[in-house]
């Protein structure tokens, strides 16, 4: 699934990686671009508030190019990003075709 992320970023989106709110094959990833704050709470010490400010921060700025341009954005502490770096893709924002 982050192989697929990586390479076919547009085809991990159609098929649902980092959503496993929705049918697809979310890899066991969390997608930070499109996943819902109920499922980006579920991350290792991620917060409910802090969901809900990723949330509300991909909105403001029409989504993140990375996990350490989140990171940047909201001052996430650096342990914090270690933490879930392995359980998350950050794909392109929109609604697969």
């Amino acid at each position: 699934a982050r192989r697929l992320a990586r390479e076919e970023p547009a085809r991990a989106l159609e098929m649902g990686v980092g959503r496993p709110d929705q049918e697809g094959f979310a890899g066991g990833l969390v997608d930070l671009n499109n996943a819902p704050a109920a499922v980006i709470e579920e991350l290792p010490g991620v917060s409910r508030d802090l969901a809900e400010r990723i949330v509300a921060s991909r909105e403001e700025v029409g989504g993140f190019s990375s996990l350490d341009d989140l990171a940047h954005v909201l001052d996430l502490p650096v342990d914090l990003v270690d933490r879930i770096r392995a359980d998350v893709v950050v794909l392109p924002r929109g609604t697969p075709g």
